[in-house]
């Protein structure tokens, strides 16, 4: 259940990075594409954009990489315990043929 949330979760964090991504690009956009006689005030109206775009974006990075950990971590937790059980059943397998083999040579 953790996992799918967190996959979920993950998605979500995915998805507004992308849509923000594009936001970043189209507003680069608009601030390389001014004429030359733009006003300072919306040059520098559409520096401060950008860079908040990029501000936020990094602020997604960084959820996308904790959840891309977290992930990690939870399916390393799973291959453990998948090793753990695979190593008490070989046991147990070879408990029941030594004790198979015990029985037999008494008989």
């Amino acid at each position: 259940k953790k996992l799918v949330r967190l996959q979920y979760d993950q998605q979500i964090i995915d998805l507004e990075w992308r849509k923000t991504y594009k936001s970043l690009l189209d507003a680069e956009h608009r601030r390389d594409t001014l004429p030359g006689n733009a006003q300072p005030k919306t040059k520098d109206m559409h520096k401060k954009e950008v860079d908040d775009y990029i501000k936020y974006l990094g602020e997604l990075q960084e959820q996308k990489d904790m959840y891309e950990k977290s992930i990690t971590e939870v399916y390393t937790k799973c291959d453990d315990i998948k090793l753990a059980l695979k190593k008490e059943s070989d046991l147990e397998d070879l408990r029941v043929f030594m004790e198979t083999r015990t029985k037999d040579s008494l008989s």
